[in-house]
């Protein structure tokens, strides 16, 4: 029975993803019919799953980025749930609801490979949406849509190369469309100030101003066709355009009632214009300048308005300085402070001063003076003199192994040596030290072992 109802469920689901199919469609369709005869699996529970998949699809913009894909797989899981409602064979429910799962998982692995082919289209869509193309010219910005729905419709054919060949004509739309919309934005509004300069017939009464006008314009609209991307001088540039556009306006309507002027209107315009220029005078305090002729009152007033503008400067500059100053006043107050604490010793510090310490307690071995290490590697020869055994023995050792400065204790250890023997005993050792007497010796090569030496340590005067 399954087997007759196979070849059924195959027709039916080719014959719905007939049409503008995908480069695998069939694959996938065949995948999902053999699957579906080897599973034993809820029929609900697939359809289930394949409209989370539906969902998460939707959520990535298939319809845009995967639009085949998506249209088939929604085709497919719209099969499945009709033929769950009409009570269809399990197989045959599952065969669509697995097919509808597997188109929407290629579609979402089809989106990256898109991104990436075609990034330099959706940049310039994504530009497009800066300088607001979409609601400017809302058509093109469609058209360009549609055109790169197109492209993405080649590679989910397989036909990678044939649309990034075609997407180089694509580019070129958008870069025209660029310049349409910035002509859109910046340049109608300069062509609508020259219309209403038109209007008040500025080509007649204002005809220099008018011209500079509309070579401005002319101007602007090669800069927009060869500079797209300055984006802020075509901002600046259109500010311009517009006054001049204006200015040509307001000039042409202020001359056109001087062409009717006699011996008394004449007198009423000019003191019309007094009064213009009084009026920014008394803004200024001016003082009374009506006696001038209109050049010399426009030259008293820019004077004054600089000196102002000065005066200001310099107020703005010494108001700012009592700011500086009491920052810098601020800092050195809380340096004093920082100074002023009890400096707590680091660890370190600490450790340092209990060597300094002991180092002044006891003195390194290698801190010797040049006399005891003289003594200690040449030891002076015999010179005749005896002492006793036991306190010259005790005095060497004392002298070896001292580590107390010599300059200050051999004296003492001599003479203490010397109180205790009864004989004379050797100092092996000459110290330079205050009121110490040194008796004239012959240097060590000079002296024979034969050769009785004799060495007087006096004591120091109390």
């Amino acid at each position: 029975m399954s087997q007759r109802i196979i070849p059924i469920i195959c027709l039916s689901i080719l014959t719905a993803c007939a049409g503008n199919s995908v480069k695998d469609s069939e694959s996938i369709q065949q995948s999902a019919i053999q699957q579906a005869k080897s599973v034993n699996l809820d029929p609900q529970t697939v359809i289930t799953e394949s409209q989370n998949l539906q969902i998460e699809a939707q959520r990535e913009d298939l319809y845009f980025f995967s639009p085949t894909y998506m249209k088939q797989a929604e085709d497919a899981l719209e099969d499945a749930e009709d033929a769950i409602k009409s009570k269809k064979l399990p197989h045959e429910i599952i065969a669509h609801a697995l097919t509808a799962q597997k188109l929407f998982k290629r579609g979402l692995e089809n989106k990256p490979t898109v991104l990436k082919q075609l990034k330099a289209t959706f940049d310039g869509i994504e530009m497009l949406r800066e300088i607001e193309t979409n609601k400017v010219l809302t058509s093109d910005f469609q058209d360009i849509q549609d055109d790169t729905k197109d492209l993405i419709i080649l590679i989910e054919q397989g036909k990678t190369t044939e649309a990034i060949n075609e997407q180089k004509d694509l580019l070129s739309d958008i870069a025209e469309l660029e310049v349409k919309t910035l002509k859109k934005t910046y340049l109608s509004v300069v062509e609508h100030a020259l219309d209403k300069a038109e209007d008040a017939d500025a080509e007649d009464f204002a005809a220099k101003s008018f011209d500079k006008a509309q070579k401005t314009f002319d101007t602007f609209e090669k800069f927009i066709e060869t500079s797209a991307k300055q984006r802020v001088l075509i901002k600046e540039k259109s500010k311009i355009a517009v006054h001049l556009a204006q200015h040509a306006e307001n000039v042409a309507k202020a001359a056109q009632p001087l062409l009717k002027l006699n011996t008394e209107t004449a007198e009423d315009h000019i003191l019309f214009i007094e009064s213009l220029m009084n009026r920014i005078a008394t803004a200024l305090n001016q003082g009374d300048i009506l006696n001038l002729n209109l050049n010399s009152q426009s030259i008293a007033i820019a004077q004054t308005a600089e000196t102002i503008n000065k005066r200001a400067n310099t107020q703005a500059q010494i108001a700012s300085k009592p700011a500086t100053w009491d920052a810098e006043k601020a800092e050195l107050l809380k340096t004093i402070d920082e100074l002023k604490k009890p400096q707590t010793p680091s660890p370190i510090d600490s450790v340092s001063m209990n060597k300094l310490e002991t180092n002044e307690k006891v003195p390194q071995p290698n801190n010797t003076t040049e006399a005891e290490a003289d003594t200690t590697l040449n030891p002076k020869p015999d010179t005749g003199l005896t002492a006793a055994p036991e306190d010259a023995k005790a005095l060497t050792t004392n002298l070896a192994t001292s580590t107390e400065p010599l300059a200050e204790k051999s004296t003492k250890e001599t003479l203490s040596a010397t109180e205790k023997a009864d004989t004379p005993v050797v100092s092996d050792i000459v110290t330079e030290t205050p009121n110490v007497q040194e008796s004239e010796t012959p240097s060590n090569s000079e002296i024979d072992e034969s050769t009785p030496v004799k060495v007087v340590a006096e004591t120091p005067s109390s």
